[in-house]
């Protein structure tokens, strides 16, 4: 394979066809410093990429495959989780890299360099990166919050149910107190009309008083027409009353 200046001739067009002021030595440099570049690890400007197109489109090919593969492999190593996944990916690619038998030489070193300077950009982001050690840890940490987070929304909800439950509780109570309540005072009010002979609606006659219903009511009341006094009642209570002052009346004749 015949080589110029040690660089694979396949990669660049043959000088004498330049018809540019540029003289053939010149551009041999400039092809030459390129070259070095990438087997630097550099990258190449947006001038050089020109050059290259111009001149040595094969070199140009390989110098933007290269540039994508660069990329690609600092981005992987970017997004790592931790310090040892971004190791495993390095073996990954040396592995790749050394199973690629077509490649020449010099394109094998080119790639290498390229490579290795993108570990070297990505250096500072991996060492920033937890260890897997760390990574575990972070990760208990993580779901032992979680748990106790729900422990205690657990118990908050569980609290609430008791509370609610209390009141309800609470609530029938007072309710069942009430109408207890209610049930007593009515059988006292029905005790003491059974006691005073009130008996509502049941009209009285009485040789002594006048009996008559009250308005808007359905007890009665007795007027003694020779005394000034009424007394409210009604039934066996306005009976009773009126034959007691017939005898008070009837004794003091």
């Amino acid at each position: 394979m015949k080589n110029i200046n040690g660089c694979d001739k396949s990669l660049f067009r043959e000088v004498t066809s330049d018809r540019t002021s540029k003289s053939k030595a010149a551009i041999r440099r400039k092809l030459e410093r390129i070259r070095h570049k990438l087997m630097a690890g550099g990258r190449l400007t947006a001038e050089e990429k020109a050059f290259l197109r111009r001149y040595a489109p094969a070199l140009y090919e390989l110098a933007m495959s290269m540039e994508r593969e660069r990329e690609a492999y600092e981005e992987r190593l970017k997004q790592c989780r931790t310090r040892e996944e971004a190791e495993r990916i390095k073996m990954e690619k040396m592995v790749e890299m050394g199973s690629a038998k077509e490649e020449d030489a010099e394109t094998k070193i080119m790639r290498m360099a390229q490579i290795k300077a993108a570990e070297e950009t990505t250096a500072a982001a991996v060492n920033k990166k937890p260890s897997q050690t760390e990574e575990e840890k972070k990760k208990q940490k993580a779901e032992k919050e979680r748990k106790e987070a729900q422990k205690l929304r657990e118990r908050k909800k569980a609290a609430k149910e008791r509370r609610d439950r209390e009141r309800t509780e609470k609530e029938l109570r007072e309710e069942e107190y009430r109408e207890k309540e209610r049930l007593r005072q009515e059988q006292e009010v029905r005790y003491m009309e059974k006691e005073t002979g009130i008996i509502y609606g049941r009209p009285i006659n009485s040789t002594v008083g006048q009996v008559r219903p009250l308005p808007g009511a359905m007890r009665q009341e007795v007027v003694f027409e020779d005394m000034d006094e009424v007394y409210m009642g009604g039934g066996e209570f306005a009976k009773g009353l009126a034959a007691y002052q017939a005898v008070l009346q009837e004794g003091g004749q």
